[in-house]
């Protein structure tokens, strides 16, 4: 698909009512769900806080934030949306809301089907979690067959595989599906992944009843947008780690001394903290202009700021959190402090949806063949 180039209309000022929902989000977290309380929930493995999740979807109504009102949502937009996942991003939240909301939603609301209406109105009450095994989000291509509405094969590295109701999947074929975790043939392995907030599992279903979203141009369709959403959705909540990450180690440069001198003195750190908070500040504005530019394209229109978003802010990412851990010293480098959270969040989210290295090579191919035409 050929990418085309933002316009330079976009208002990134936000209105009073976006800022007083990202506030009201992020006192909840501060105080609910902070980072120590990611740490808590990883050995043993909890897949999320339940007074946390019912707050968050019931009395908040995020899960229905950008889901339309006639599907019992809220009727905002990814814009809100990514305001809700920069402060989910900061405390590293344990829970099914990014696969929910970023991942299986954007493939729903693209859907035409009866049954993406119905899921849409249960995901915006609150009853039911899903996520969607987009092929991007491994780089490698489907490998499940589809025959008389049953799947067989596996899905391989489903984030929040094994934690939540729904199952939506493409097929060799390019067709989209949702299969219900407990339906027949459904059988779930948890996998070890580099970053233990967002669990991985392969699903692998065996002849497995299905229900179909999507397929042809309908299903190209869906996977584009829920593509294009999660990349844009990802690069919010990667900023929102960055500035954690970046105010960690400020705080801790603010008090920490060596030879009777704080240690945010000195002119060396100072400067690297200088140059990760530009980083910082650029990927977030460059996220909630990608959010802005989502809101009104058409469905499944590729723009270059989806990919230059998600890969700014997965840098940004990984600079601040690699700071915060040479800032710390011997301390950062141990599993007792969390300054290696957010460097394992980094570190899967260079790779997820595309890697660095790919997203930029994509992009330069782009505007050379642009160029040249």
């Amino acid at each position: 698909m050929t990418m085309t180039e933002a316009p330079n209309t976009v208002s990134l000022v936000l209105a009073e009512e976006q800022r007083d929902l990202q506030k009201a989000v992020r006192r909840f977290l501060e105080e609910r769900a902070p980072l120590a309380r990611a740490a808590e929930m990883l050995e043993p493995r909890v897949a999320r806080d339940d007074a946390v999740w019912q707050t968050l979807t019931s009395e908040l109504g995020l899960a229905a934030l950008a889901i339309p009102e006639e599907s019992g949502g809220a009727g905002a937009s990814v814009i809100e949306l990514g305001l809700v996942l920069e402060e989910t991003g900061k405390v590293l939240l344990v829970s099914p809301f990014f696969a929910t909301a970023a991942l299986a939603t954007p493939a729903l609301l693209a859907s035409n089907a009866e049954v993406a209406a119905a899921l849409l109105e249960a995901i915006a009450a609150g009853e039911t979690t899903a996520t969607f095994a987009l092929p991007a989000i491994t780089g490698e291509a489907s490998s499940l067959s589809v025959a008389d509405a049953r799947i067989s094969g596996t899905a391989r590295f489903v984030i929040n595989g094994a934690d939540v109701d729904q199952i939506l999947v493409t097929t060799t074929d390019g067709g989209v599906y949702a299969v219900a975790r407990d339906a027949d043939g459904v059988s779930i392995s948890e996998c070890d992944s580099t970053d233990p907030t967002r669990p991985l599992a392969h699903v692998t279903f065996a002849n497995s009843p299905a229900t179909e979203l999507g397929t042809g141009q309908d299903g190209a369709r869906i996977i584009a947008h829920a593509t294009n959403t999660a990349r844009v959705m990802l690069a919010a909540e990667s900023a929102g780690a960055a500035r954690a990450a970046l105010e960690m180690v400020v705080e801790y440069a603010k008090t920490r001394e060596q030879g009777g001198k704080v240690i945010g003195s000195h002119q060396g750190l100072k400067h690297m903290l200088a140059d990760t908070r530009l980083e910082v500040e650029a990927a977030a504005a460059a996220a909630r202009r990608a959010a802005a530019e989502l809101s009104v394209a058409p469905v499944g229109a590729e723009l270059r700021c989806y990919l230059s978003a998600k890969s700014f802010a997965a840098e940004a990412l990984h600079l601040a959190a690699a700071t915060n851990i040479q800032a710390h010293g011997a301390i950062g480098f141990t599993w007792e402090h969390n300054a290696h959270l957010y460097f394992k969040r980094a570190t899967s989210g260079r790779r997820m949806l595309g890697t660095t290295s790919n997203i930029r090579d994509a992009l330069a191919a782009d505007l050379l063949a642009q160029v040249a035409g």
